[in-house]
């Protein structure tokens, strides 16, 4: 290889080579000093952007924690590699770069590299802006294939018996700037190996560089063969592996610590056959481990292979290497799986190993993959190994439970494996072991001991996931730590928490992800992903848990990383606001659909209140007054506890606080007369309920970002929608009203706010108490009364001022079909046509009977008949779905349609019978009329309805006759005295009543009246009218009547037991003289003998309550005074029959006797 001038491998390039820019010493560029007039410097800026929770911010550097737990933390040190080629701080250039990395904690230096330069920077500089080596490759005119591999060597002054220097350097031990260290360059395809003593020496490459200072090796790969590893293992040499299978030993120095580059050994031959030239896969290296110094110039090293080869080897720079062991763990491994994970068989592969001890070779960790379809899972595999019998035992198998992929293994970035604490001579209880993927770590423990009751314990795990344009160019490893680099962030530092528990500790994973995501999810650029992984299985009721605890830390300010105080409660609270939206974002990507609705309500209940509250103390910070009140109202409340403790302790007391201030301040308003007081409390409320809680928790957070379904409740209703909450409220937006031309813009907004929250608050108080089953409650019976009472006026208060496609929305929205009504019916029919048939298609047949039934109360049955001819079929279902609630319509419409006979049927079923009675006279007798001309123009009708119709009609023609002699002669019609203290006299009033008011009466109670009075007229026509009705009354209570009047008339005619008969003057024998002039017998009317008369079918108290309804104190008093009249007639003793007979005789013969009489069956022949 040509290392001279022009063709230097190691040329700088033109742009950096001048006398202003010359490279000094790299050892004092890595040794942070503050002489860099000749270094080739590139600041780190970018990580002034990060702010944290703890972040160290003083004048030689800036590190920031990017997230922490109770088991490790996650730390971004300060120099960022915003000077890469490609990276965010270098935009211009287009990212084609492939970067290598590697960190060297012995040296604390970092070094990455592409195909051009070398950058090395000390990674634990304290130096807010930290000095960069920059080493070009090669020249202007050469092109390497891919980035070499380059590895820190030890220091040229150091020898090989400097044996504690290295178990140092092993150990992660710092020792920074002590010595002159070298660099390994190699080049993966070429065969070049170049290795230089002292780093500083490369400063001089282009003009000063000898040969000597640049030792060469030609590694004589094949033309198949590229370099897939290496690692360094001081004091005997640099182990390289290729793709062939193939293991180098090169040694750099000689026994003396003189430099000495050479291939020392082949360690494994190429592992392809003669006839096949690529490599079988299950012998691919895939692990270069070293292990501890053994000797003078020795080491040892371990190596595995992808399909479970072991081996361990025992370098020397003094005599030849040999392998103290080989064994292959595949099958055992496969033997183990097949029960568990039948799939294991064919897609088992190794992919990392580690030792578990610094001094010993006694135990490893092995990393595996195997495969199901396209789902890969995570295995570690721990392996105890005795040499003396080159045996082994499968000690334990463990699956990663937090990471698994969907896809091929990459090999250009399959998983690493570290174990830290194996670094240290000390033996540590438990031992932290981290998986390196390409995207993230995963971190968990083992037991050191080893004990056989620790494959039964459970494991602690977890895993840190980086944002998906995270790239992660190399790392390294100490004793307690694990340093990534990654491209354009830096190195990240992930260290293990010390724990001097000797168990195992369990930690809340979920618990330990929410805290992350609350405290350390908004640093800017922070490259932790913090949700978690899909794959994850977690138990429902922990996570519950745990978004609750972590919700009641924020809410009651006992979390971890909220501060006691700041400068002012504002600040606090607005902290604690932050903290729970990142809660809340959280939980809506992880758990929004593994919770429950409850929970979900808790966090809403809680950062609502935090939300309100913190919008009413800026609210009232520059309104003494309203300050005042609300200060007195806390301290009164807690015994003069000050603001301070009741925002960081007793918010839980702000619901019951805030309903106290609003009720107060609702009286309050009602006294001003000023207008801006008012809006100052009407701007209150705005701001604290309808901003704060409706539109930034309910709307934000309950149904956009958590997904609720307003169906969706807690067992408790939210804290403001209260009772006490909507009346003060309602009585704020009353006290806002004024007239029209003292309405600004502004205040008519403010009537349109405050009438969304009162439909918002109320709709779902009532919907809380519907789905909870408690409509019977006082507050939902008080709620409900309140909307009822006022929404109509919420409604034309909104139109008054001129919002009227708002006021639609809000009724469209809280499906408030009667406003919508009132609304469109204040509009102009040509404007409000289109939202009618908007609403008609939206809403159906409900809006409809809301529109039809608003016509009908308003009268207006043009508009009911006509206004809608498209929707005929709807008004049709209307009218005849509630009979006979609209059937005074119906038959209207019935009508229009030219369908008498159905208007016909429903005015019969409207007026006809008990139906008709109550209706006002005038109305009946009209809706009877038209019933009967319909049934007229219907060739078909039935004649028994016709009859029914005409005797209703004619019984409304009784009821006019008598209200007719009460307005002529009141005292014409007079009730007999006899019933006037029983209750008979109080039904006879009642009836005469209805006559006199036009309040249409049942036949009967016609007849009942016409029996209880003094003419003879009317008795007779109370005695027609039982053979008139007969069939629509029933025979039996036709018969009750029949005896009621006879009997009334003979007790009445009767003194001390005897029928006084005064010729033609005696009632009971005019009676009897209509009674055969009208020849009422031929209609079955019966004779007043005395078996007919004493038949006590009338004392019966449910044949009475057909008659005289279910009133038992009235059944009881009527049957008494009928029970009175049966005794009276008993009183005449055995002389009635004989005196009613001759009665009888004479009234018929005075008739003609048309009908004979017989006596003896008390029967008439005709």
């Amino acid at each position: 290889m040509n290392i001279d001038g022009g063709n230097s491998l190691f040329q700088l390039r033109k742009e950096l080579y001048s006398t202003d820019n010359k490279l000094s010493s790299i050892d004092d560029d890595l040794s942070d000093r503050n002489t860099t007039e000749d270094l080739i410097m590139l600041p780190s800026s970018a990580n002034s952007n990060f702010s944290s929770p703890y972040t160290s911010n003083n004048k030689y550097g800036n590190t920031k924690i990017l997230t922490e737990t109770e088991k490790y933390s996650v730390t971004k040190l300060s120099t960022d590699l915003s000077f890469l080629p490609g990276s965010n701080g270098n935009n211009n250039t287009i990212d084609t770069h492939h970067f290598e990395g590697l960190v060297d904690t012995a040296l604390q230096k970092a070094l990455v590299n592409d195909l051009d330069h070398i950058y090395i920077w000390n990674y634990n500089s304290i130096q807010k802006d930290t000095p960069i080596c920059k080493i070009s490759l090669h020249d202007d005119y050469s092109v390497l294939s891919s980035p070499p591999i380059c590895l820190f060597t030890s220091s040229i002054s150091s020898t090989n018996n400097d044996t504690a220097n290295y178990n140092n350097n092993a150990s992660g031990n710092i020792n920074s700037g002590k010595f002159n260290n070298g660099i390994c360059i190699i080049n993966k395809k070429n065969s070049q190996f170049l290795y230089f003593e002292d780093i500083s020496t490369i400063n001089n490459l282009y003009t000063k560089l000898s040969k000597s200072k640049a030792h060469v090796l030609d590694l004589k790969l094949k033309d198949n063969e590229n370099i897939t590893s290496t690692i360094n293992c001081e004091p005997s040499g640099i182990i390289i592996a290729t793709s062939l299978g193939r293991v180098l030993f090169i040694t750099i120095k000689d026994s003396t610590g003189k430099p000495k580059l050479e291939l020392k050994q082949q360690l494994i031959k190429p592992q392809n056959s003669f006839f096949f030239r690529n490599l079988d896969s299950s012998k691919e290296i895939i692990s270069l481990k070293k292990g501890p110094i053994v000797g003078k110039g020795e080491r040892l090293l371990y190596i595995t292979t992808r399909g479970g080869s072991l081996q361990i080897w025992q370098l020397s720079i003094n005599s030849k290497s040999f392998k103290r062991l080989e064994i292959n763990i595949y099958e055992h491994v496969l033997d183990s799986l097949q029960d568990l994970y039948p799939f294991a068989h064919g897609t088992l592969a190794f992919l990392d190993s580690h030792p578990i001890y610094s001094d010993t070779s006694s135990a490893h960790l092995t990393l595996a993959s195997i495969s199901n379809g396209n789902e890969i899972y995570y295995l570690m595999i721990t392996v105890i190994l005795d040499e003396k019998t080159n045996s082994f035992q499968i000690f334990s198998i463990y699956k990663l439970n937090t990471y698994f992929t969907k896809s091929t293994v990459d090999l250009n970035h399959k998983p690493q494996l570290f174990i830290p604490n194996a670094l240290d001579s000390i033996v540590s209880p438990t031992l932290s072991v981290y998986v390196l993927f390409n995207n993230a770590v995963v971190m968990t423990q083992i037991s050191s001991k080893l004990d056989s009751s620790f494959p039964l314990r459970r494991k602690w795990e977890d895993i840190i996931r980086f944002n998906k344009d995270v790239e992660i160019i190399g790392s390294g490893y100490s004793t307690d730590s694990i340093y990534v680099i990654c491209k354009d962030m830096g190195v990240l530092k992930i260290a293990s928490h010390s724990n001097n528990n000797q168990e195992l500790e369990l930690v809340s994973f979920v618990k330990s992800h929410i805290d992350q995501a609350v405290y350390f999810s908004t640093i800017t650029s922070n490259p932790i992903e913090f949700n978690l992984p899909e794959s994850l299985s977690l138990d429902t009721t922990d996570i519950e848990n745990d978004i609750k605890t972590s919700c009641d830390e924020i809410f009651y300010s006992t979390g971890s990383y909220i501060p006691p105080m700041l400068n002012t409660l504002e600040q606090h609270l607005n902290l604690r606001i932050e903290y729970f939206n990142n809660l809340i974002e959280f939980t809506k990507i992880n758990f929004n659909y593994k919770i429950s609705p409850t929970v979900k309500l808790y966090l809403i209940e809680k950062i609502s209140i935090l939300k309100c509250c913190l919008a009413l103390f800026k609210y009232i910070s520059d309104k003494a007054i309203l300050s005042n009140i609300w200060r007195d109202l806390v301290l009164n409340s807690f015994n003069d506890s000050s603001l301070e403790e009741f925002v960081l302790g007793k918010l839980d007391e702000f619901p019951r606080l805030f309903t106290i201030f609003l009720n107060d301040l609702s009286a309050k308003i009602v006294g001003f007369n000023d207008v801006e007081e008012k809006v100052k409390i009407v701007d209150l409320l705005i701001t604290c309920v309808y901003d704060a809680v409706l539109e930034n928790c309910e709307k934000s957070i309950r149904y956009d970002a958590l997904q609720l379904d307003p169906l969706e409740l807690d067992n408790k209703p939210m804290w403001f929608t209260n009772l006490t909450n909507i009346k003060a409220m309602n009585n704020i937006f009353f006290s806002f009203i004024f007239p029209d031309n003292d309405l600004s813009v502004e205040n008519k907004q403010r009537l349109l706010t405050v009438v969304k929250l009162l439909y918002y608050v109320i709709n779902q108080n009532m919907i809380w108490h519907k789905s909870m089953k408690q409509i019977e409650t006082e507050e939902y019976k008080e709620v409900e009364a309140l909307y009822n009472d006022n929404h109509a006026n919420w409604i034309h208060v909104l139109c008054n001022i001129g919002v009227h496609e708002e006021a639609l929305q809000i009724c469209e929205f809280y499906h408030d079909l009667g406003g919508l009504v009132e609304i469109l019916e204040k509009l102009d029919f040509e404007i409000s046509r289109e939202l009618y048939d908007q609403y008609f298609k939206m809403f159906g047949y409900e809006f409809a009977t809301i529109l039809f039934e608003y016509y009908i109360n308003a009268k207006d049955l043009k508009a009911l008949f006509f206004k809608f001819p498209n929707h005929h079929d709807l008004l049709n279902k209307f009218l005849l779905s509630s009979p006979p609630k609209y059937y005074k319509y119906a038959w209207i419409q019935e009508i229009i349609d030219n369908d008498y006979r159905k208007a016909s049927d429903i005015l019969t079923t409207l007026s006809v019978g008990e139906a008709g009675d109550g209706c006002e006279i005038s109305e009946r007798q009209l809706h009877l009329n038209i019933a009967k001309l319909s049934g007229l123009v219907d060739e078909n009708f039935d004649a028994n309805q016709m009859i029914e119709i005409q005797r209703d009609i004619d019984t409304i023609d009784h009821q006019t006759r008598i209200k007719k002699l009460l307005e002529e002669d009141p005292t014409g019609i007079s009730m007999n005295q006899a019933f006037a203290n029983n209750e008979f006299g109080e039904k006879f009033q009642e009836t005469k009543y209805c006559i006199q008011n036009d309040k249409s009466i049942n036949i009967k109670y016609i007849i009942d009246m016409l029996s209880m009075m003094d003419s003879v007229e009317n008795l007779y026509e109370a005695l027609k009218l039982t053979c008139i009705y007969r069939h629509s009354l029933g025979y039996e209570v036709s018969k009750y009547f029949q005896q009621s009047i006879w009997r009334r008339c003979i007790i009445e005619e009767s003194k001390d037991g005897v029928i006084q008969l005064e010729g033609e003057n005696s009632k009971i024998y005019q009676l009897l003289v209509k009674y055969f002039e009208g020849k009422l017998y031929e209609y079955d009317c019966k004779l007043p003998f005395v078996s007919f008369l004493m038949d006590r079918i009338g004392i019966s108290m449910n044949f009475l309550s057909i008659i005289y309804g279910n009133d038992n104190n009235v059944l009881v008093s009527i049957s008494d005074s009928i029970e009175r009249e049966y005794h009276d007639l008993i009183r005449i003793g055995d002389t009635l029959e004989s005196q009613l007979s001759t009665i009888i005789g004479s009234a018929n013969e005075s008739t003609g006797n048309e009908c004979t009489i017989n006596y003896e069956t008390k029967s008439i022949e005709y």
